[in-house]
């Protein structure tokens, strides 16, 4: 199993014109290690055919995205643990957020919107 660690200095969770958008990064500009999950307000029928009609995943650049690609995820105020389907490079991304600030009520909320099936809170 390859796992992702890395300690997050920059947590954001936003909503824009089509879609909710959270993401974790080691640093605010000058990252190495980030994870970014982003899922549609609304899927058409072109999404669909494609298989893009779900959460939409990338670590650490776009050779390690897709969609529908999240098996299961864990959060609470000072860990992130996400579990990806076997077929990807990385399988797992664990990321400490004991050194970040973020608003836990709204992450949480947006972590439903994406992952609707797939997250728990501890």
């Amino acid at each position: 199993m390859n796992i992702l660690k890395f300690t997050a200095k920059k947590a954001y969770a936003s909503k824009d014109d089509d879609c909710y958008m959270v993401g974790f990064a080691d640093d605010e500009y000058d990252y190495t290690h980030y994870v970014l999950l982003q899922r549609a307000f609304m899927f058409d029928e072109q999404d669909t055919a494609l298989d893009m009609d779900g959460e939409y995943i990338e670590i650490d650049g776009q050779e390690n995205s897709g969609y529908k690609q999240v098996e299961s995820a864990l959060f609470d105020k000072e860990h992130f643990i996400l579990n990806i389907k076997s077929d990807n490079k990385i399988n797992r991304v664990a990321v400490d957020l004991s050194q970040t600030e973020m608003d836990e009520v709204q992450m949480t909320k947006f972590l439903l919107e994406i992952l609707p099936d797939k997250v728990h809170f501890l």
